[in-house]
């Protein structure tokens, strides 16, 4: 599993990679990460890099990569089950929680992407005052186009070849 970090989120973790990975050859494992701030509150959002596929939590508490690695699996799995997506966690995503190999992001075309991302949870944070969760879930029913036409980011996610 890759995990790509954005600078912020590398410096909160002490974890700095030396350089960007290649894509994981297994879509399901290659996410990236950032770390914002909505109104003075941290939150992490990792993104499933393929894809787009996000999940939300807060920022709060986590000062290392062992401590970020007891909460997220259990955030991305929670975001996956309540998007129907609990069997691609239990079987593909979820056994490969163990082995990482951290890299810096992918492009600036996924940089730029997880931007957008942020700004729409921040307003959902803020402006709609949703949980983590109901953000993820949001940034997750996003149309995006594709070449089968027109798909949610979740429909994207669970559509995506091994």
């Amino acid at each position: 599993m890759i995990i790509r970090y954005s600078a912020k989120l590398a410096k909160k973790l002490k974890e700095i990679p030396n350089e960007p990975m290649p894509l994981d050859p297994n879509p399901f494992l290659d996410w990236s990460g950032h770390l914002f701030s909505a109104e003075r509150t941290q939150f992490i959002i990792m993104v499933n890099t393929a894809s787009l596929y996000s999940t939300v939590m807060y920022g709060r508490g986590i000062t290392d990569f062992s401590e970020f690695m007891r909460y997220w699996p259990g955030f991305l799995r929670d975001t996956m089950k309540h998007d129907g997506l609990q069997m691609i966690y239990d079987r593909i995503v979820g056994p490969a929680m163990g082995k990482f190999t951290p890299s810096k992001a992918l492009n600036k075309s996924v940089t730029a992407s997880i931007n957008n991302l942020v700004e729409n949870a921040k307003v959902d944070l803020i402006y709609h005052e949703l949980s983590p969760l109901d953000v993820a879930g949001k940034l997750n029913t996003i149309v995006r186009p594709t070449d089968k036409g027109l798909l949610r980011t979740k429909e994207i996610f669970a559509g995506m070849k091994l």
